[in-house]
Order: structure tokens, then C-alpha cells, then sequence
């Protein structure tokens, strides 16, 4: 019996230090980590590109906006005294609260539009040129798009207000950044009083949605009809 219990005491302090090392909670990583990191996650998120030909080009990043998503593919670059023993989605969520605050900074700018014939909206002229693209949300939905010319940065933001409407087509995965620059077919019948051309730019954001009509001033429309007349 004493040698058993002796066999025992052995065993007991061999598998300790492995078993106090395999339930060892990871160090979590400081907030300037997580900003920096969850910051270089999201700008190696894929670039797309939509345009209306000869109209407007926009290139932007289709972030995943879904925290917990982001949270994850953070959580995948851990290594070393960080790296989780643990579940990885059970890990992540202990500071999952400080990488939301870091996905809505990144909206502020998401790519370029560049303006190729004079536009307006609302009655607002929008140059010639290209433009830094943010989104802005409010309560959790795309409110407005922010403008910010390249020529000159430090100049009062161009707003593009965008309203509401229900999703089209199938839900983005991870609540990804999707923006669409379409040219809308003509009506028919064709309206009595003639519209002005233009393109419905629309945002859609963890799974909400919104547009504006950008409508091409007036010489412009014809200088574009004229074009595509010439092709």
C-alpha cells in the first residue's frame, strides 16, 4: 500500500506543472495591440471596383464588419505567450468590445471615387476629380457618405445623404461593406416630364442598406449621349 501511495504522490506532482500549463490563460493583448493589429486585418481585406462607364469609377474595400468575425481572424494571428489554450471564439470575445470601436474608425475611409463628367446632387455640384470615400452610420445603419477631395483634404466634406431601403439580392457574409454604382434602366412607359441621367450609388453595411440618386449635370448628359452615339 505505501509504495502504491508513494506511485501515486509521484504522478500526482508529474502532471501537475502539465496540467497547470495546458489550463494557463493566455496573456490578452494590450488595447495598442488591438488597435494595430485589428487595423491591419481589415486593410488586407479584398479591393472591388464598380463604375458606370465613362460616368464615375469607385474602389473600396470590403470590409467584414461583423465584430465577432473580425475578432476571429484577429484571434487566428495570436502567437506565443498570447496564443489561446482555449476555444478560440470563447478567447476572443473577452475583448471583442475593444475591436468595435476599431471597425467603425476604418468606415471613415473605405476608397476612391473618382468623378469623371460633373455631377449633382441634390442640387449640390460635384466636381471633377477624385475623392476620398467614407461611410457614415447612425444607429447602426449607412446614414451618409463622406467625400473628401484629393486635391484639397482639408476642405469641408462633400455629404451624400442615402436612404433607406430594403436589401436586394442575398445577405453578405460576415456583414461585409458592399457599395454599388448603378446606372438604372429607363422607365416604361417613359415618364411624361423628362429626368435628368444619373446613377443610384448605394451602401450596404452589416446587411442594412441605403441609396442616393447622383444625377450627371446637364452639358455633361449630353457630352456622355454624345459619346456613346460616337461608339
Amino acid at each position: 500500500m505505501r509504495v502504491l501511495a508513494q506511485l501515486a504522490c509521484a504522478v500526482a506532482v508529474f502532471a501537475a506543472p502539465a496540467l497547470a500549463q495546458q489550463n494557463k490563460i493566455p496573456d490578452l493583448p494590450r488595447t495598442e495591440e488591438i488597435v494595430k493589429k485589428t487595423k491591419e486585418v481589415l486593410d488586407g481585406s479584398p479591393d472591388e471596383v464598380v463604375e458606370v462607364a465613362g460616368v464615375a469609377k469607385l474602389t473600396y474595400k470590403r470590409l467584414p464588419l461583423d465584430v465577432h468575425t473580425v475578432a476571429l481572424l484577429y484571434g487566428q494571428t495570436l502567437d506565443g505567450a498570447q496564443k489561446p489554450t482555449e476555444t478560440l471564439e470563447r478567447y476572443v470575445r473577452q475583448f471583442e468590445a475593444r475591436i468595435g470601436p476599431v471597425v467603425d474608425e476604418r468606415l471613415g475611409d473605405v476608397g476612391e471615387l473618382e468623378v469623371l463628367v460633373a455631377l449633382s446632387v441634390k442640387g449640390k455640384a460635384l466636381a471633377v476629380g477624385k475623392y476620398r470615400v467614407g461611410v457614415a452610420l447612425e444607429n447602426g445603419r449607412p446614414a451618409a457618405l463622406l467625400l473628401r477631395s484629393d486635391a484639397d483634404p482639408k476642405a469641408k466634406p462633400f455629404v451624400i445623404k442615402l436612404k433607406a431601403r430594403r436589401p436586394e439580392g442575398e445577405p453578405e457574409e460576415n456583414g461585409a461593406l458592399r457599395l454599388r454604382l448603378v446606372e438604372p434602366p429607363a422607365k416604361d412607359p417613359p415618364p411624361k416630364k423628362p429626368e435628368p441621367r444619373g446613377v443610384d450609388l448605394s451602401v450596404n453595411a452589416r446587411n442594412q442598406e441605403a441609396v442616393s440618386r447622383v444625377n450627371i449635370a446637364e452639358s455633361a448628359a449630353d457630352g456622355a449621349d454624345e459619346g456613346d452615339e460616337k461608339k
